[in-house]
């Protein structure tokens, strides 16, 4: 393309970003090697303290936009400071944030119950300055509910056996999330078998409570987005 055209063509292109209320950016701009994507926004600049959506409709996605959410949370601490990650089910591991220069430390997670208390957090948080950036999961599967039928719940199931690996009918299942301490009961079948659903991403520890049986706890099980995990019990003969 010729230069003068070109040079026409950025001209006009300025001209209309700036009716559309964009302003030239004057402090500096977010390098977080971002390449293309960031040439692909107007000015060819990254926007900060602005909304970013992240749609995913997979596992694997939600992964993968996890891992960019956190590529750019590294770059924008850069310089000290804190983060707030608010959310209704947290679908990150705070540890494996290290593995991206990340001190967990430095994030304050807000879990919410509801997606509208979500909204209103994040609408509050974005008027104050002290926080450098604004991270929020759940606000995503909020707005994109119309198009966006998977949902970050995941199925949990399994069996219940005695010692002779006969099954055990009627033993109350409970399934506890470590991090917000709230529970779901579920009674056993006359297969033996339980079932969650649509338990919310997390930590799980699963207890059985049935009659002439010591009680059973298995802690630390993870309920991943979109999978089915599986957590059978075998109860030890006695009282609790």
């Amino acid at each position: 393309m010729l230069p003068a055209k070109t040079a026409l063509l950025a001209g006009l292109q300025s001209d209309i970003l700036r009716l559309e209320g964009f302003k030239t950016v004057t402090s500096p701009s977010l390098d977080a090697g971002l390449g293309p994507i960031r040439d692909a926004f107007p000015n060819a600049t990254f926007p900060l303290g602005a909304v970013h959506e992240f749609l995913s409709a997979k596992a694997e996605e939600t992964a993968a936009a996890a891992g960019f959410i956190a590529g750019l949370l590294a770059s924008l601490m850069k310089g000290g400071g804190a983060s707030l990650w608010i959310s209704t089910s947290r679908t990150v591991f705070p540890p494996a944030l290290k593995s991206f220069g990340i001190d967990p430390d430095r994030i304050i997670f807000v879990d919410l119950p509801r997606e509208k208390e979500v909204i209103w957090a994040m609408e509050a948080e974005m008027n104050r300055k002290d926080f450098r950036l604004l991270l929020t999961l759940a606000i995503v599967a909020f707005w994109s509910a119309g198009a966006w039928a998977q949902r970050l719940d995941g199925t949990l199931r399994g069996s219940v056996e005695d010692p002779s690996q006969a099954v055990v009918v009627g033993a109350t299942v409970t399934a506890t999330n470590q991090d917000t301490g709230v529970s779901q009961s579920a009674t056993t079948t006359s297969a033996g078998t339980y079932v969650f659903p649509n338990l919310t991403v997390g930590t799980y520890t699963v207890t059985v409570d049935a009659k002439t049986f010591q009680k059973y706890s298995r802690k630390n099980i993870q309920v991943l987005p979109n999978q089915v995990v599986t957590a059978d019990a075998k109860l030890t003969a006695g009282a609790s």
